[in-house]
């Protein structure tokens, strides 16, 4: 493709005020009656009658900016009307090139993925049953991964490490967890990292304390529907702090 180069002539524009000296002198005169004057009930017309002159001094000046304003910014408008002119007509073949080369990119990377997920379950062994809620996680995929510029050597690194780090912690929370390893496995999974796990296991063993529901009462019991919302970790933990409180429930599907 020859090379386009776009030629404008530019010349330095010129705005002055002939007469600022003058101007700011008068201005200072007329200025210099309101600068010790103070209004008062009695005075609310005068105030009115300087609110308003001053009010038409200050726009007769300001129109006059706006004036040459738009007469000084005319031929730069006018110059960037036509470059954006000239924009659009690469930008027409430019979005179906950039669209066609990210369906590509996006193409690669999941052919990528494709190759990260079957070395993932070739090498998922410890892992055992928990290898596809690992590989599902969330938490699991780095998307550097991903670019071009990430090695194989450096993401099958990068798999392994996340491989061993899960076994071991998987390990750890099936054999620590008791009644809670459910919940601490969903907990774990959202993010696949330990920290906090401790911490979440002390909420669950107190939402388990008997907890004395309040008086029922005389009156009859009652039912309410209501959906609740969130990971299955926050589902039983919810759930076990009804029954504790002595409330029965169902799950409707």
């Amino acid at each position: 493709m020859d090379e386009l180069q776009l030629i404008s002539r530019q010349e330095p524009g010129l705005v002055s005020i002939d007469n600022f000296a003058e101007m700011k002198e008068a201005l200072s005169a007329v200025l210099a009656r309101y600068e010790n004057v103070v209004y008062s009930e009695e005075s609310l017309a005068e105030a009115k009658a300087d609110k308003k002159e001053l009010t038409r001094l200050r726009k007769d000046i300001d129109d006059r900016r706006k004036e040459i304003k738009r007469a000084y910014l005319a031929p730069y408008n006018d110059f960037e009307a036509q470059v954006k002119e000239l924009l659009a007509m690469i930008d027409a073949p430019l979005d179906q090139i950039k669209s066609f080369v990210d369906q590509m990119d996006e193409r690669d990377k999941m052919a990528k993925w494709g190759e990260i997920a079957a070395y993932f379950l070739d090498k998922s062994a410890p892992l055992g049953s928990m290898a596809r809620q690992v590989l599902d996680s969330p938490a699991f995929l780095d998307r550097k991964w991903l670019n071009k510029t990430t090695s194989a050597k450096t993401w099958k690194a990068a798999v392994d490490a996340k491989i061993a780090a899960a076994a071991w912690n998987l390990e750890q929370i099936r054999t620590t967890g008791g009644s809670h390893a459910g919940a601490l496995t969903a907990k774990y999974l959202e993010t696949l990292n330990a920290d906090g796990l401790d911490t979440y296991r002390e909420k669950l063993e107190a939402a388990e304390r008997p907890v004395t529901p309040p008086p029922a009462g005389d009156g009859p019991v009652l039912s309410k529907t209501v959906k609740l919302t969130g990971t299955q970790a926050q589902l039983e933990e919810a759930l076990a702090l009804l029954t504790r409180a002595g409330i029965q429930w169902e799950s409707v599907e």
